[in-house]
């Protein structure tokens, strides 16, 4: 990847808070950032295009992350997947993040986290394939 390719993230949250936060963030290191209300939403624009990274909560409706990260596995197996979750008020005994790992997420990140969490989750995602991205920005900031 070029200094002038742009790297492309699809971040799919319903929590519209959560998703204003973290497509800020990526936007302001230099990532164009396209949205997702769910993981049904996602998978529709998945169908369609391939970012270079994908961005997900684990519990939403109509789609849910697990969902997602599974057909990404199945279809992009190559695609960088970061899955964030707070745990789930229905189902606290279970594990969602330890679930995403073991269906292929590259990066797990425990909400809430800080922008150095992300940056650092951003960079073990990214840095695999886009080590001249990576390199060029500082992410922490």
């Amino acid at each position: 990847m070029t200094e002038s390719e742009m790297c492309t993230v699809l971040v799919a949250d319903d929590d519209v808070g959560v998703r204003f936060i973290v497509c800020e963030f990526l936007k302001a290191a230099g990532l164009e950032v396209v949205e997702a209300r769910n993981g049904a939403a996602a998978v529709e624009m998945l169908q369609e295009w391939t970012p270079d990274l994908l961005v997900t909560d684990i519990f939403m409706p109509d789609g849910d992350g697990i969902e997602l990260v599974r057909y990404a596995r199945k279809n992009l197996p190559f695609l960088p997947v970061i899955a964030m979750s707070g745990g789930s008020v229905l189902l606290p005994e279970f594990n969602s993040l330890r679930s995403a790992e073991m269906l292929g997420a590259t990066v797990t990140l425990a909400k809430p986290f800080t922008r150095k969490d992300f940056a650092a989750a951003l960079y073990n995602a990214l840095g695999r394939t886009h080590t001249g991205w990576v390199s060029s920005r500082r992410l922490a900031g």
